[in-house]
């Protein structure tokens, strides 16, 4: 794959998780979930962006949504191990 098309993919990626936590539709409603871009990346096991949004510095990993979930618990509550893992390390970070 060139970087060219490397780069539209991850972008594309970007700009999905972007528009999936601002609403979900429910029967042609649109609600507002109080979710971070983190929130979607863990929820979708999308760890390509869950990487790039530590390492752009969203350390909002227990930001709670409308629905009392964090991005660790959702990685937790899905066994999502290597994302609940990344989301650990980079709570240590912030500890020191």
């Amino acid at each position: 794959m060139s970087k060219r098309r490397g780069d539209d993919t991850l972008r594309q990626n970007i700009n999905t998780i972007y528009c999936r936590r601002l609403c979900v539709t429910d029967g042609g409603k649109y609600h507002i979930l109080k979710r971070t871009p983190l929130h979607v990346a863990v929820d979708e096991n999308n760890m390509t962006v869950v990487r790039i949004l530590l390492e752009a510095g969203d350390k909002r990993a227990d930001h709670v949504d409308e629905n009392g979930n964090s991005p660790r618990l959702l990685a937790l509550m899905k066994e999502f191990e290597e994302i609940f893992g990344l989301l650990k390390i980079g709570e240590e970070e912030l500890d020191d």
